[in-house]
């Protein structure tokens, strides 16, 4: 009793409720206590004729209706399996359909899901609960939903494996108000390291099991219109078939179109791309009664696909929504007046360019369309051929080089080149040419320097100046052609009477050495200055 009190608050509550007479009594606090457990009891016994019955629902789905996926921070939206949820930026989430437990009261839901390709974490992990078709939803708004509000359950879940995690009181609350109807589960990862989740295409798909209590259906059921998201597609578009009068519980579905049952719409909801148009309707079946009525049908509107295509001819490759080198008759599908698809088929000619070459050789540089080359090369020019494409041509060039040969000579006195047989008395540069082997000229060049010292000198009294400038000095006395120690500067002063002479010599390259004439000086002394004079 204990027991069957602390899961059943509701029902304790009411016996405590109905209790209040006896708690007037004499003896309370015992009286209190029987009238609790009869009442228990009596309510157990109620329970017990109101079967609790226990539901899957399975998470189904088609390519392309998003009654599964993934979704990240930036609103990109995968179909299909639930990848990479993590904490840093991708949740996921599942719909069911509970259209079949409309009227019913929910006593417990547990969520079934498998895990593969996943890291181990202890992190705790969240399920929220939202409504909205994923399908229509934006990616931003989709990936908001999928952790909003209160969570439903905060566990650890177990990675590569089977997991089921019971809803608290919040998950309960909401899949009772929401049966019936479709809602959408969002899983959303406490941790980094990434779970991976199979959706409704996967190898066992998200579940629901359910334990609810409910009337089950009972004599001939009554579906009334066959209601639909639109009445009129194009081919291949995304329609949602509901019933307008929502069933009882043991109630069947199966969805038919203009060519017979559709093949695995047994559910309240059928929703599919759809290519055959005329009437769809669903036939309800009553398990407990074996009657089936059919839902009114509703029309849809198929609107056709156009097409059409063209020609283009081009050289070498010719790019439309790609790029084709080749020939070829690619299609692209565009949004005709109508909003409908619209094939176009572009049929193109793909003709090729042409190459070609030749050969020059010339001695130093060649010029070709513009472009002078100094050195062997393998230019290219293009021109347009027969077919109208390019033509590229390629010139193998190649250059003899000649280049000039200089010869830096330096000497004091005039100088004979023995190149060209010529003598020349003055510096400057001087050319010779010839030809090569190669058949190119070669110019040989001459740099002369001619060496001319300057020998002269100056004499003011004692005092004689080299005028020479940028040169060595030695001064020598003439009478008797001896180096004078010391006398090294342009300027030599005489202290005895005599004849002297200057040698001058040009530093390197041409080294050349001249002498002044002698210059004869007389000093006569005995005067109170002495007196210098010269012939």
């Amino acid at each position: 009793m204990k027991q069957f009190c602390r899961n059943n608050r509701v029902h304790c509550s009411l016996s405590h409720h109905k209790n209040e007479r006896i708690q007037q009594r004499p003896n309370p606090r015992k009286l209190n206590r029987i009238g609790i457990c009869l009442l228990s009891l009596f309510i157990i016994i109620i329970s017990t004729n109101s079967k609790a019955n226990v539901i899957t629902i399975t998470c189904t789905g088609s390519a392309g209706s998003y009654k599964s996926g993934s979704v990240n921070s930036t609103g990109i939206k995968n179909d299909g399996d639930m990848v990479i949820i993590n904490s840093s930026a991708n949740t996921g989430w599942a719909t069911f359909d509970l259209s079949s437990l409309s009227g019913v009261t929910i006593i417990s839901v547990d969520a079934q899901f498998t895990t593969f390709s996943s890291t181990a974490s202890g992190a705790n992990n969240n399920l929220y609960g939202f409504l909205g078709d994923p399908f229509v939803m934006t990616g931003t708004s989709l990936y908001a939903s999928c952790s909003s509000g209160s969570s439903f359950n905060t566990a650890s879940w177990i990675a590569n494996a089977s997991n089921l995690v019971t809803l608290n009181a919040a998950g309960v609350s909401f899949i009772n108000a929401n049966a019936g109807g479709s809602l959408n589960i969002g899983y959303v990862r406490g941790s980094t390291n990434s779970f991976n989740i199979y959706g409704y295409s996967g190898a066992t798909p998200p579940k629901l099991v359910i334990t609810y209590i409910g009337n089950p259906c009972s004599g001939m059921p009554s579906p009334g219109n066959t209601l639909a998201s639109s009445n009129t597609i194009c081919s291949g578009g995304y329609v949602s078939f509901s019933i307008q009068n929502s069933a009882s519980t043991g109630t069947t579905y199966q969805w038919y179109n203009s060519t017979g049952a559709i093949a695995g719409a047994t559910n309240a909801i059928y929703a599919s791309t759809i290519t055959t148009g005329g009437n769809y309707y669903c036939a309800v079946t009553c398990s407990s009664s074996g009657l089936t009525s059919n839902s009114n049908p509703v029309s849809i509107t198929i609107l056709p696909a156009t097409s059409g295509s063209s020609n283009v001819t081009a050289c070498n490759s010719y790019t439309w929504y790609g790029i084709y080198t080749n020939s070829a008759n690619p299609t692209h599908v565009f949004t005709n007046s109508i909003g409908c698809d619209s094939i176009h088929t572009m049929n193109i000619t793909i003709i090729y360019s042409s190459t070609g070459s030749s050969n020059a050789t010339a001695c130093n540089s060649y010029t070709w369309f513009g472009v002078t080359y100094t050195a062997s090369a393998n230019p290219t020019h293009i021109f347009t051929n027969a077919a109208g494409c390019d033509s590229v041509h390629t010139l193998h060039i190649t250059l003899n080089s000649s280049p000039p040969f200089t010869q830096s000579q330096s000497t004091c006195s005039p100088y004979t080149w023995s190149v060209s047989g010529m003598t020349y008395t003055m510096s400057g540069l001087y050319t010779a040419t010839f030809t090569n082997v190669s058949g190119c000229d070669s110019n040989w060049i001459l740099n002369l320097f001619i060496d001319t010292l300057n020998t002269t000198t100056t004499l003011s009294g004692a005092i004689i100046s080299s005028n020479a400038t940028g040169v060595n000095y030695k001064w020598l006395n003439c009478d008797n052609n001896t180096i004078i120690s010391g006398a090294t500067n342009q300027n030599y002063v005489a202290t005895v009477s005599g004849n002297y002479a200057v040698i001058v010599s040009s530093p390197p390259p041409s080294s050349c050495i001249d002498t002044s004439n002698c210059v004869q000086i007389f000093i006569l002394k005995g005067h109170k200055q002495p007196q210098f004079f010269s012939t």
